[in-house]
């Protein structure tokens, strides 16, 4: 007798994780995560086993309601960031759309222990209950927190390893607030000095008063508005004393004091560290080592509310100026070759050249021009006008797109079609193989014993079927070909997703005078790509499924 194996119990938790009891009819919303690191056949198998598994699974449970099988196939499971549809899991689990997930392992997770660990804690503070197969774990189990808490350790003890090797140099009075004050614009250090708490002694920092005032005259105009260019040429216009009176306020002048912390009487520390104790190196700490936010260290010369306010507008300044270099990055096509087009600066302008265009290897693979930036931003604006001549119509759709984010229960209503025309066609097939073996049977028959049979009705039959057939593997392929097609839409409308919600959340605040202004920094909220015909004709391809041909 050949053993069997018994199939893992899914135990569903009476409590939800906050351990509150969840209603008895509540039918629980479930999703299943696969993931396959590599596309071998192998592999390819284990991943088309699970899915078919889970997609089973889901429905065969009355007290479930399916959310859908999301899978990441081909993709590494060291680094989540790059996993398109674990990604997603996670924001329809904080959107509340799932109470539970469903994986095979834990490894199928993540391979990353810190990873893991993380994603099951976020889980747990969405209050989703997370359960692995071959581990037989369940998040929502209390006997289980010990694995969780073992797993825990061991990240907590990976990072204090790495912690221990990057902070061996560092001071050991800041984690307690001990830090000198210096002196920069807007202060000066007294003769005088002070003691702390825990016994430091440091000099005392007093206010220049006339400084003060010029420093926080830059922090409003900023908040009010004004770019640091506009900032510099107010301030040198008006002859305002600068810090170096030869140079007068310059960019890198007005950028570091409005980054500086130390304006509204706080300190972080560890801005920089030595990377190499041999040759004293300074590094720019990105966090590679451990730094401390000191608070009410210092009088302060501006309120920590308009410095946030400060450092709010900063980022949003770095983000755009980010996307003017790179806006078009991954959406020009060339008509050509089908090559990306890569950006280049001359001297203050901006181009934009097809890759193949640019090799310079003595081979001429493509003739394509480059088409400045000025010229790509002008053809998006009129594309824009012409596919959403109202902004609110445009601002729908966005929304629409977002709230409508589906891509697994569409992915399995297409499977459900694919599979029904591959059983119509086999059962077609079936029907012509029978139709033709009586044909054959009927023909044997009349040439051994000269009976005499109409075939017409057979023949016009085996015509029938044949087009059938032929109809239903056009159904068949046009169904695949379809679904591939909408899984390239959705994992590129999934890569968009962040600067979709950042661009409706401007479209609400803004005017059409600054929507029109900064409408091409959001290019890759609205082109899925930009087939580049010449340099004034474009074909833009909308995230809506839409397109539009712009030639001027």
């Amino acid at each position: 007798m050949i053993p069997t194996t018994k199939a893992p119990q899914i135990i569903l938790p009476s409590v939800n994780i906050n351990g509150e009891p969840m209603p008895a009819l509540q039918k629980v919303r479930v999703a299943c995560y696969i993931r396959v690191s590599t596309d071998n056949p192998e592999q390819e198998d284990s991943y088309e086993a699970q899915d078919r598994y889970f997609s089973k699974l889901l429905p065969s449970r009355f007290d479930w309601d399916s959310a859908g099988v999301y899978a990441d196939y081909g993709i590494s499971g060291t680094k989540k960031e790059n996993r398109i549809s674990l990604n997603r899991l996670l924001r329809h689990c904080e959107q509340g759309r799932i109470d539970r997930v469903i994986c095979k392992s834990i490894s199928r997770l993540s391979r990353n222990t810190a990873d893991t660990v993380e994603i099951i804690r976020k889980l747990k503070t969405f209050g989703v209950t997370c359960y692995f197969e071959k581990e037989e774990l369940d998040t929502g189990d209390m006997k289980s927190e010990f694995i969780l808490t073992t797993l825990a350790a061991i990240a907590q003890e990976e990072s204090r390893t790495i912690s221990e090797n990057l902070h061996w140099s560092m001071e050991k009075y800041s984690p307690r607030g001990d830090v000198p004050n210096i002196r920069c614009y807007g202060y000066e250090l007294s003769d005088e000095f002070e003691t702390t708490k825990t016994g430091y002694k440091r000099r005392k920092v007093i206010i220049v008063p006339n400084e003060a005032e010029i420093v926080k005259r830059i922090f409003m105009l900023y908040v009010d508005g004004r770019n640091i260019a506009e900032i510099t040429r107010i301030l040198n216009g008006e002859k305002v004393p600068a810090p170096d009176a030869k140079c007068g306020w310059m960019h890198e002048r007005i950028s570091f004091i409005l980054k500086n912390e130390r304006y509204c009487g706080d300190v972080l520390t560890r801005k920089s560290y030595t990377e190499d104790f041999l040759t004293h190196k300074s590094k720019r700490n990105n966090g590679e080592i451990q730094q401390y936010y000191i608070k009410n260290h210092h009088p302060a010369i501006i309120s920590r509310e308009l410095f946030q306010k400060a450092q709010k507008r900063r980022k949003k300044d770095i983000s755009a100026r980010k996307r003017r270099e790179y806006r078009y990055s991954s959406r020009l096509v060339c008509e050509h070759c089908g090559k990306n087009y890569a950006s280049i600066r001359e001297r203050y302008t901006i181009f934009w050249k097809c890759n193949s265009a640019m090799l310079n290897n003595g081979m001429c693979i493509c003739n394509a021009e480059k088409i400045s930036q000025v010229m790509l931003d002008l053809m998006l604006i009129n594309a824009v006008d012409a596919r959403f001549p109202i902004s609110n119509e445009l601002l729908a759709k966005l929304e629409s797109t977002q709230d409508l984010d589906f891509m697994e229960r569409d992915r399995s209503i297409m499977k459900k079609q694919i599979t029904i025309a591959e059983m119509e066609l086999e059962n077609a097939v079936a029907t012509y193989e029978e139709l033709q073996n009586r044909l054959e049977v009927l023909q044997m028959r009349q040439e051994i014993f000269g009976e005499k049979f109409n075939f017409s009705d057979y023949l016009a039959q085996c015509d029938e079927m044949r087009n059938n057939i032929t109809a239903l593997e056009k159904e068949k392929s046009a169904l695949e070909s379809e679904l591939e097609n909408k899984e390239k839409h959705w994992a590129l409308l999934e890569r968009d997703y962040a600067i979709r919600d950042e661009l409706i959340s401007f479209m609400k605040t803004s005017s059409e005078t600054e929507l029109r202004k900064r409408l091409p920094l959001y290019v890759k909220a609205l082109a899925l790509s930009i087939i580049v015909h010449d340099t004034t004709h474009l074909t833009v391809y909308w995230f809506d499924e839409t397109e539009t041909d712009i030639n001027l």
